[in-house]
């Protein structure tokens, strides 16, 4: 790349307002967190070009790697990136391209990552550790940074959240040895993994609007994590990993269900494949049980409807909040939140 083009590769990534990207030689080198970058071929910055721009990105927020172009004369890429104390999140969309890390770039690199992929558009066929496997939407693929591997995505456009975590943190916390994890896993999003994907895909679109908030909500990920590679690989869970993960499983499904009257303890628990004793000793050191979230979760939900809908009845609002009866939504609106629905809504109204 002469100096010319150098100039006009650093013209051509873009980058969030607040943040700078350090470049060396129109390259990305180092991506603080939180930021944006985009890298795109123009008439001024040919597809060789941005594809370097590219390599150098992914190597420098993932791990050295290799890419070259599956086809086409053009190239995009978009890219966010956001560390936490044990974990890095990122979002990224391109054209078509083929990915490489040999054994050479593997020796080289200094510390190994398990790496947690969740294709949101187009395909990702990934080739490590002597199997093959292909991401795509519904499902989790899961695999080490520790070993070579090729991954070619399709064309036109894929897209992927990637979630790193270092792989002597991954195994300590699912209590599994480094052999478990010698090739690619691919996990359906059903059940345990689907709670997990949603939370990361969250926790991802979070972390580019309010990166301090999801460094908080970032906390419980490696233990979500851990309970997912355990399951997939058909060990035992560690019990804080299998805690945190059925914990989320039962929050996800009240939040999804809080709406039907008839719903009852005993049926979140046998939708989340607990005893009801299991349920109970589930939240025993905390300050919840599984009834007190369905009433809090069907109580915010009210309070959000009565604010926004001044001119809904009470009554109705209640029924579509998951409460039997006018009395029981009053009785318990009351309970938690020391007034009354038509009271809440007046004070709403006040400070409109």
């Amino acid at each position: 790349m002469n100096a010319a083009s150098r100039d006009s590769a650093a013209r051509n990534i873009v980058w969030s307002a607040g943040r700078s990207v350090r470049c060396d030689h129109g390259l990305v080198t180092e991506l603080p967190s939180g930021a944006f970058v985009e890298v795109s071929s123009t008439p001024e910055c040919s597809v060789r070009d941005a594809f370097e721009q590219w390599e150098h990105l992914l190597s420098n927020t993932l791990v050295p790697v290799s890419v070259a172009p599956v086809g086409g004369d053009s190239f995009f890429g978009r890219a966010r990136f956001t560390a936490f104390d044990q974990l890095a999140v990122s979002s990224f969309r391109s054209s078509g391209l083929f990915v490489r890390r040999s054994a050479r770039q593997v020796a080289q690199s200094e510390g190994e990552f398990l790496s947690v992929m969740l294709v949101s558009q187009g395909r990702a066929l990934i080739e490590h550790g002597g199997r093959s496997v292909e991401g795509r939407p519904g499902t989790m693929v899961l695999f080490s940074t520790g070993m070579p591997y090729a991954m070619q995505l399709a064309v036109p456009a894929t897209a992927m959240v990637v979630v790193q975590v270092p792989m002597a943190v991954a195994l300590e916390s699912s209590g599994l040895t480094p052999d478990r994890l010698s090739a690619v896993i691919d996990v359906p999003l059903r059940g345990a993994a689907g709670v997990v994907a949603q939370y990361l895909r969250g926790l991802c679109r979070l972390s580019g609007d309010d990166v301090q908030r999801a460094t908080v909500l970032g906390a419980p990920s490696i233990d979500l994590l851990s309970g997912v590679v355990s399951l997939a690989v058909d060990a035992e869970p560690s019990d804080e990993s299998a805690r945190e993960l059925a914990k989320q499983q039962v929050e996800h499904f009240i939040r999804t269900n809080y709406a039907d009257p008839a719903l009852t303890v005993d049926d979140i628990a046998r939708a989340c494949h607990l005893s009801r004793r299991s349920l109970f000793r589930l939240f025993r050191h905390t300050d919840d049980r599984a009834a007190m979230m369905l009433r809090r979760v069907r109580v915010e939900r009210a309070r959000e409807l009565l604010s926004a809908k001044p001119f809904q009845p009470i009554a109705a609002i209640g029924y579509a909040c998951g409460f039997r009866t006018e009395r029981q939504f009053y009785r318990v609106f009351r309970q938690e939140t020391g007034q009354t629905p038509g009271e809440y809504r007046a004070s709403r109204q006040g400070r409109q």
